[in-house]
């Protein structure tokens, strides 16, 4: 007879019986884990646009999208190292980016949702953009028709300018795919936290009361509220909206209050008619940046103040000037280096007094006249043929002047 088989090692062959507790939050924990890969999957459906000196991706800040909701979808654009792309006022020179958004029906989008860019000084003239990355976000309306289960693909087209010593305009078309789903999808895996991240750097009204005082060449922008006490003013800077608002290739200087500043900035052509109604744009201090909007007035409370306008400078007025004008061309032509040339010019009529002396006036007359044009025509050449030429640009090649230093 054989032996009988131990129970108490028989159960360990046996397998162990699972509750019905436990066969379901096995079954929640596996849908949960191919919901979130198929999201994945359908969120990475985006091909990148490869162009000179960029590229441009579409990404959305969630793996999905429920009816009914905003989704952000971004505009992701990288510039190759050294290259710039541009912010909405691009400043002295530039182009801002465009976007052109092609959605299915019934989703809109909003307006671009622009970073806090950075000052892009080129010789005497200042731009605003981005170095390297630049993630332009826009909110999605999405329709509460929206069936879950379904993908809808949204496209963008960009067009933009990007510049290094010279600029490349381009322009570039990429879509994505975004899954419909009934519920609150999670961050996208690969674009996600950046695109969240972005959107909660990005300047935004902080309840700052701000107003502006313009008095000939002075205008002064103050700005008082909680979130700007104790912050340091070295470093402020005031990005308008409007490119007209400022000469932004001047310098702005700042005076700091208890709870607020006072910028110092050079009006721009939009004070040459009056005076604008109200000055918007960007207020960048300490890493932090906020949305402005200011209105004519004196100075809020908890502001620095820089004294009465009355007392700054003021425009000198025609006839001061052109007495100053005239004083300093005295000035000028009584010095050493130009007082010789007057005497050799005296002795040099003196002696053509005679019959020739007219036409050797004409001749000289013409002569000038033919010299400047032809500088002229080689200057209007150069700019057709694409080269940034301009009056005196010869004095900018070290060769020249040094030949013109020994021919001196």
């Amino acid at each position: 007879m054989g032996r009988a088989p131990d129970p108490v090692q028989a159960s360990r062959f046996r397998p162990a019986k699972r509750s019905p507790r436990y066969t379901m939050m096995r079954r929640v924990v596996a849908a949960v884990i191919a919901l979130s890969l198929a999201l994945a999957a359908g969120a990475a459906c985006s091909q990148p646009a490869i162009n000179p000196h960029v590229r441009a991706e579409l990404a959305a800040e969630t793996a999905g999208v429920a009816p009914g909701s905003t989704l952000y979808a971004a505009v992701i654009l990288t510039a190759d190292k050294g290259w710039h792309t541009y912010w909405r006022n691009p400043g002295d020179a530039g182009e801002a980016p465009k976007i052109a958004w092609s959605l299915p029906a019934g989703w809109k989008a909003g307006d671009i949702v622009w970073p806090t860019p950075k000052r892009l000084p080129v010789g005497p003239i200042m731009n605003y953009g981005y170095e390297g990355r630049v993630v332009l976000a826009a909110p999605i309306e999405v329709p509460a028709e929206a069936k879950p289960g379904t993908r809808q693909t949204m496209g963008a087209r960009i067009d933009y300018l990007v510049c290094a010593e010279v600029c490349v305009p381009g322009s570039a078309t990429v879509s994505l795919a975004v899954p419909v789903v009934a519920g609150n999808p999670p961050l996208d895996p690969g674009w996600g936290r950046l695109i969240e991240a972005d959107l909660t750097a990005a300047p935004k009204p902080a309840g700052l009361a701000a107003r502006f005082q313009h008095d000939g060449p002075r205008l002064t922008l103050a700005v008082a509220g909680a979130p700007l006490a104790g912050t340091s003013p070295a470093e402020a800077y005031f990005f308008p909206y409007d490119d007209s608002l400022i000469d932004q290739s001047k310098p702005q200087t700042a005076v700091r209050g208890p709870k607020g500043l006072t910028l110092a900035l050079a009006p721009g052509t939009a004070f040459a008619g009056g005076s604008p109604q109200h000055a918007a744009g960007v207020l960048a201090i300490d890493d932090k940046a906020y949305e402005i909007d200011a209105l004519p007035g004196p100075a809020p409370i908890g502001a620095a103040g820089m004294g009465p306008l009355s007392g700054g400078a003021r425009d000198l007025g025609l006839p001061l000037a052109l007495v100053l004008a005239f004083a300093g061309g005295v000035i000028l032509n009584l010095m050493p280096c130009v007082f010789p040339i007057l005497s050799m010019k005296a002795a040099a009529l003196a002696r053509h007094g005679g019959e020739g002396a007219q036409a050797e006036g004409v001749a000289f007359f013409v002569g000038v006249l033919v010299t400047f044009l032809l500088l002229a025509g080689a200057l209007i050449a150069a700019r057709a043929a694409g080269e940034a030429a301009g009056w005196g640009f010869q004095l900018q090649s070290p060769l020249n002047v040094a030949l013109l230093c020994l021919v001196k």
